[in-house]
């Protein structure tokens, strides 16, 4: 308890340094997306670390039903940045979900169950760690239309640098093939500044980035890979990284997106994340000499995932549009 007082002071004393106009309040849903509520900072004491903000679970889905639709954000002081997108400078932090009377963890909050398989793990003494290397690949369109009803159902995308759109083949500007866009370089690589930004601004949230690169696919498609992180920390850094990315893409006047297969007959987008446990400092994947120099244990945790495959692909691949990418 004494050490979460003082994290919650620190927090405190770092909102009233950073001058910021308000505090962002911000969790996951079970879609993987990001929402939040704003407090200003005059209304943001102690008691808003303990008791939480107070929000309606039953408007988010999945969730919980109208008639016990109160839940309650509890800010971590420790998982913070400054977030300056949408001309306002705020101090945001990432919270756990509890429930509004009892204060017991919400049991489908993100964050709770990546607590909850961590304890699991290092309960069955098989590691004491898990490090993850997310890779994020994503798509940044100079511009996205949809089409509904009446009139249809549909998109139109618009690709400088693939050529798509009719400003593109008005300007007749140079462009990127199918399929040749792999580590290409400027003036083909069109998006290597929005990309340092996008690179400069993550590092500057206090996620660290292993390198970026443009992706195979012609239009617009890049990858920015993260180093090394921790388990309980993996989720916060992927959903940090989307959120500036898409924000600073929409500062240049570009789309970002992270759909799966956006394009026929280009390469889709994937979320890659390189796994590995650990135990007392040890590799627990690595055997010098093993099947690919892998470990016992590291040949029944690949093992373990094409076993319960099918379970998680609910998780992990919810949408229709993932299998879009499982061609010859």
């Amino acid at each position: 308890m004494g050490r979460r007082s003082d994290a919650v002071a620190r927090a405190l004393a770092r909102i009233k340094r950073s001058r910021v106009e308000g505090v962002n309040f911000r969790f996951t849903d079970l879609m993987g997306s990001w929402h939040q509520v704003t407090l200003p900072v005059s209304n943001v004491d102690a008691r808003t670390f303990t008791d939480g903000v107070g929000f309606d679970g039953s408007s988010v889905k999945g969730f919980t039903h109208m008639r016990s639709g109160d839940l309650s954000l509890i800010p971590d002081p420790d998982a913070y940045f400054l977030d300056e997108f949408g001309g306002v400078r705020n101090m945001t932090f990432i919270c756990y979900i509890a429930e509004a009377n009892s204060k017991n963890y919400f049991q489908r909050d993100p964050r709770h169950v990546t607590g909850k398989a961590l304890a699991y793990l290092r309960k069955s003494g098989i590691a004491d760690r898990v490090l993850l290397i997310p890779e994020l690949e994503f798509n940044l369109f100079d511009s996205v239309t949809m089409i509904g009803p009446p009139h249809g159902h549909g998109y139109f995308v618009e690709s400088m640098e693939a050529g798509f759109g009719p400003d593109a083949i008005e300007k007749e500007l140079p462009h990127i093939g199918s399929r040749s866009g792999y580590h290409t370089v400027p003036p083909v690589d069109t998006f290597m500044e929005a990309r340092a930004r996008m690179v400069r601004e993550i590092e500057r949230a206090g996620v660290p980035v292993k390198y970026s690169h443009h992706e195979v696919g012609s239009a617009g498609q890049c990858e920015i890979e993260l180093k090394w992180v921790d388990f309980a920390d993996g989720g916060d850094h992927v959903m940090l990284a989307r959120y500036i990315i898409k924000n600073v893409a929409a500062e240049y006047g570009l789309v970002a997106t992270f759909i799966p297969k956006i394009l026929r007959e280009q390469p889709g987008n994937g979320l890659h994340v390189h796994q590995c446990l650990w135990r007392r400092g040890r590799n627990l994947f690595y055997k010098k000499g093993g099947y690919g120099n892998l470990s016992r244990t590291g040949l029944y945790y690949i093992g373990g995932i094409l076993r319960h495959g099918k379970a998680l692909l609910a998780l992990t691949c919810p949408s229709t549009n993932s299998y879009r990418r499982l061609v010859p």
